[in-house]
């Protein structure tokens, strides 16, 4: 159980890093 829940939140770090990535890519082609 607390291992699926490690896996939730690393996941949920990915989603978050992954659209922060994406704005300052969209920034950068918006430039």
């Amino acid at each position: 159980m607390s291992d699926n829940q490690t896996e939730f939140s690393g996941l949920k770090v990915m989603i978050i890093d992954d659209s922060k990535t994406i704005r300052r890519t969209a920034e950068k082609l918006l430039t």
